[in-house]
């Protein structure tokens, strides 16, 4: 497992890491301090494995050329790191090159006692106003207009404004760092209470009825061995939650970062995290019996769409059925490809309604063997409106041959609707 030097506390749920930033920045010859580049890896190393990274800041500043270090890998990790974000916590002095690296978190929050204080660079300890290190100035020069530059960028404050703040050396309280947009919020800690000697005499006050519930501690339960999103809590474990909070004696450290909260949030903070937990659950239980009833209502109404498309079907074959037979009736195809026009009118019935429509309607072969007075009754009931061509060929081949001698026009129609030619005579 990796090392980590500055690496604090690290939550259950693996989503929220503290640094610390508890030194002075740069290593001195002795070997204390804080390294730049150590503490750059760190961060890129736990933003690979946390969405949220907290650098807690209490420094008197130190070397320029490590904290620029420190402030690029927090900007760059917050820009082009997606889903993590890097915030920062002035919890007593930020200082010189200390308060450039506060500036630079996503958000930035200073607790109220806190101090930032910012200066004019120098080196070795000299000031840089000094006019006899004339090639120092300059350097320091160049310095002070890249610190500018960035604290104009985090604060929105003017280049001028600053620049004779850090000639100044300017201290600045947590209610004066947040009015002039070096810090994003101010947190306190809760100012301490007497206690109460029970619910009673606690009444409504959250802090005192804390105090009473910590009298009797209760244990909590083993860690889980999953990381799932906390939405993924019933609401009896919410509700075990909230009672362990409630009993639980001793350092809310990890549980505030259990719940992805500033250390500074509390009991309360933790309370309403819970509260907000499960009325979620609650809000996602109420989703889900509408999506339940949505899922009803769309299977219904499939139900209903495949009723109604049957119907339809059933509709459209008993018309081709009528559309088919009534056309054998009007001699316009033979009986014996009923089954083929009938294929075609289920697949198209618009197209085979037109064919037939632009076909001519002829009288059937039996009337129009009466018509030439070739038959007698017998033969008028022959069957011959249920033959093809070849079927009166190979039964009645006699009167076959008389219709092509006496009407070569209902010959040649009855071979062309055989076999789809005329035939020679």
């Amino acid at each position: 497992m990796e090392e980590y030097k500055y690496f604090d506390i690290r939550n259950a749920a693996g989503e929220v890491a503290h640094i610390l930033l508890y030194d002075k920045i740069g290593v001195n010859e002795e070997g204390k301090g804080i390294s730049e580049q150590r503490f750059a890896k760190e961060l890129y190393s736990l933003a690979r494995r946390y969405r949220r990274l907290n650098v807690r800041i209490n420094s008197p500043g130190g070397k320029i050329t490590d904290g620029l270090s420190i402030c690029a890998a927090i900007l760059n990790i917050n820009q082009s790191t997606p889903g993590v974000r890097i915030d920062t916590y002035v919890d007593g002095l930020a200082l010189s090159i200390a308060g450039l690296i506060a500036v630079c978190g996503k958000k930035v929050g200073m607790c109220n006692f806190a101090k930032l204080m910012l200066h004019n660079p120098f080196i070795g300890g000299k000031n840089s106003t000094n006019p006899n290190e004339a090639g120092q100035h300059e350097t320091l020069m160049q310095v002070k207009e890249m610190l500018l530059t960035l604290l104009a960028t985090r604060t929105g404050q003017k280049v001028d404004t600053l620049s004779a703040m850090m000639n100044q050396t300017t201290w600045l309280s947590a209610a004066e760092a947040k009015r002039q947009g070096f810090v994003d919020e101010v947190f306190e800690h809760p100012r301490k209470k007497s206690m109460a000697t029970s619910v009673a005499a606690a009444e409504n006050d959250v802090a005192s009825l804390f105090d009473i519930f910590n009298q009797y501690p209760i244990k909590f339960l083993p860690e889980p061995t999953n990381t799932n999103h906390p939405m993924s809590l019933t609401s009896e474990q919410a509700e075990q939650l909230r009672n362990e909070v409630l009993g639980y004696k001793g350092d809310l450290t990890a549980v505030l970062n259990a719940c992805g909260l500033p250390t500074d949030a509390g009991r309360d903070g933790i309370l309403g995290h819970v509260e907000g937990l499960r009325n979620e659950i609650k809000r996602l239980k109420s989703l889900d019996l509408k999506i339940e009833s949505y899922k009803t209502n769309v299977e219904n109404l499939e139900n209903e769409k495949k009723r109604l498309h049957d119907e339809v079907a059933e509709m459209k074959k008993h018309e081709a059925i009528a559309l088919v037979e009534n056309a054998i009736k009007e001699g316009k195809i033979a009986p014996v490809k009923k089954e083929k026009w009938l294929n075609h009118a289920y697949d198209n019935y618009d197209m085979v309604r037109d064919t037939l429509a632009d076909m001519p309607t002829h009288p059937n072969l039996v009337s129009k063997i009466k018509a030439m007075g070739t038959s007698n009754e017998a033969g008028a009931s022959a069957g011959f409106e249920e033959l093809s061509f070849s079927e009166l060929s190979n039964k009645f081949p006699e009167k076959l041959m008389l219709i092509k001698n006496e009407n070569p026009v209902l010959y040649k129609e009855l071979f062309r609707k055989e076999y789809g030619t005329e035939p020679v005579l």
